[in-house]
């Protein structure tokens, strides 16, 4: 098991604002670190306005996720500096489909 801390988005899943409702499948994959005493590392996420998507900050399996192709990791294996800019790049990209920021805090 090798396990990178960063930021993914997870592509066609149902989901609402209050609850993300994900295949048990994919969350074996991720939030590797519940229980860590940083908050930082226990799964945030950031829903498209079509909930079709969600971004997620957590700990990820980095053998596990390559297994799921819905699963699109932001500079694996590299700094959580450097993923958290490729997700900001993301949803730069097409801000207008992502809830802002005042709805959801992360990113």
């Amino acid at each position: 098991m090798s396990l990178w801390y960063g930021y993914a988005v997870v592509s066609s899943v149902l989901a609402d604002i209050d609850t993300v409702v994900y295949d048990r499948d994919v969350a074996s994959t991720i939030s590797k670190a519940a229980n860590d005493p940083q908050p930082a590392k226990r799964w945030h996420t950031r829903l498209s306005l079509d909930k079709r998507k969600y971004l997620i900050e957590a700990v990820f399996d980095l053998d596990e996720t390559k297994k799921h192709e819905e699963i699109e990791l932001f500079e694996p294996g590299k700094s959580i500096t450097l993923s958290r800019k490729a997700a900001l790049d993301f949803i730069a990209a097409d801000l207008k489909t992502w809830e802002p920021d005042e709805k959801i805090n992360v990113l």
